[in-house]
C-alpha cells in the first residue's frame, strides 16, 4: 500500500506542478501512482480543498471493553450459538447488540446458521420473488423490454 499524502506534501505536488513538473514524475518523488498525482490536480484546478473527506464509516457499537468481555464470555464454550452469546452479553454491557453484531466463530455455528436462512429465509425470499412476477412482466411490458425500476 502506497503512503498517504499530507497536506504538506499536496501542497508541495500543486506547486511543482504549477511550475512545470509532470505528473509522472511528481509520482516518482512522491511515491504515490501517477493517478494519485492526476487526481490531486483536478482538484487543484477546480479550486477544491485538497484535503480528503472524512470518511463515511458506520459508528461501532461496541468498545475494545467489550470486544475483550464478548472474547471471554465465548471461551468457556466453543460452540454457543451468537444469539446464546447475545443473551449472556446484554447482561454484562451498557449499550446492548443485535445478535447480529455478535461473529459466527466456528463451524458449528456457521453450518447452523446456514441451515437457518435455507430453511426460514430463502423460501420466503423466493415466495416474495413469486408474487412479484406477474408485476414485473407488466412492467417489461409496458416498457417494451427497456429499462424497469426492477
Amino acid at each position: 500500500m502506497m503512503p498517504r499524502l499530507s497536506a504538506t506534501e499536496r501542497i508541495q505536488i500543486t506547486t511543482l506542478h504549477d511550475e512545470g513538473w509532470t505528473n509522472a514524475a511528481l509520482a516518482r518523488r512522491f511515491n504515490v501512482q501517477r493517478r494519485t498525482i492526476i487526481a490531486l490536480i483536478a482538484k487543484h484546478t477546480a479550486n477544491e480543498p485538497l484535503i480528503d473527506r472524512p470518511h463515511a464509516r458506520r459508528p461501532r457499537k461496541t468498545t475494545e471493553r467489550d470486544d475483550r468481555i464478548l472474547g471471554r464470555l465465548a471461551l468457556p464454550s466453543p460452540t454457543t450459538v451468537s444469539r446464546g452469546l447475545l443473551q449472556e452479553w446484554n447482561t454484562h454491557l451498557v449499550n446492548p447488540v443485535s445478535a447480529c453484531t455478535v461473529p459466527i466463530a466456528n463451524t458449528q455455528q456457521l453450518f447452523a446458521e446456514a441451515t437457518r436462512i435455507w430453511t426460514e429465509d430463502i423460501p420466503q425470499i423466493i415466495n416474495t420473488l413469486l408474487t412479484s412476477m406477474p408485476r414485473r412482466v407488466q412492467e417489461v411490458l409496458r416498457n417494451h423490454g427497456r429499462h424497469t425500476h426492477y
